[in-house]
């Protein structure tokens, strides 16, 4: 089992950032990318979770990182 990663655009435009051996790892990788690519200097991430996935806000309601586990053979 592996976490994906993917950055969600304007609410349905998906862009996959890599998959991940843990949660630890994917969401490290979510603030380098956040570092990297965003104009929020001081972001503040809220995270929402269902069953399979972990939602997380740091800006724009639009705009939001998701990480969902799957299996990858």
């Amino acid at each position: 089992m592996k976490i994906e990663l993917l950055h969600v655009i304007n609410g349905y435009r998906k862009f996959h950032l890599g998959f991940y051996d843990s949660g630890q790892e994917a969401v490290e990788a979510m603030k380098r990318d956040v570092a990297t690519n965003s104009a929020i200097h001081e972001p503040r991430f809220r995270q929402s979770r269902s069953t399979n996935s972990i939602r997380i806000d740091y800006g724009v309601k639009t705009c939001y990182y998701l990480l969902e586990a799957r299996k990858v053979s």
